[in-house]
């Protein structure tokens, strides 16, 4: 049992690092680093995301609230993006990151608030979502989305 859950720990761990140290950090902040920094980069991020790891263990100790908080943060915060970059072709890249970002930190203040059985908060980030998707969006002139090439396009 034991082997198990390390194993599962270990591998969560790693994947969360490597996502936020490649697709955020190396891709948006510093993207000229080389493979040498790169790694230090890793190293530091798998390192923060431990620490943080083990201070909300330690901060939510009952399983179940847990995944309360978990599924507050997938449906408040992660929803409404996805949604709308499959189905709206203005959504951007940057207008799905703030989004996430900024409902993650309204659905957290609205657990801490109203506690972690409320519902609310939950509605408060996709409302915070949507807002900030179509605000950000509709003001971000870098990223135009690619137009759909059809068959006629092509043999053109």
């Amino acid at each position: 049992m034991a082997a198990a859950i390390m194993s599962t720990a270990s591998g969560t761990l790693l994947a969360s690092s490597t996502l936020i140290t490649k697709d955020i950090l190396k891709d948006h902040f510093f993207k000229d680093i080389s493979d040498r920094q790169f790694l230090l980069l890793s190293r530091v991020t798998t390192l923060v995301i431990g620490i943080v790891a083990i201070v909300i263990a330690l901060w939510i100790q009952e399983l179940l609230v847990a995944i309360d908080v978990a599924y507050a943060l997938l449906a408040g915060s992660i929803f409404i993006p996805i949604v709308f970059g499959l189905f709206w072709k203005r959504a951007t890249a940057k207008a799905a990151f703030y989004s996430i970002v900024i409902s993650a930190v309204v659905v957290l203040a609205g657990l801490a608030i109203e506690g972690v059985s409320s519902s609310n908060p939950i509605l408060y980030g996709i409302a915070v979502n949507i807002i900030v998707m179509i605000v950000v969006s509709m003001m971000d002139r870098t990223e135009k989305p690619e137009e759909v090439q059809t068959n006629e396009t092509m043999d053109a």
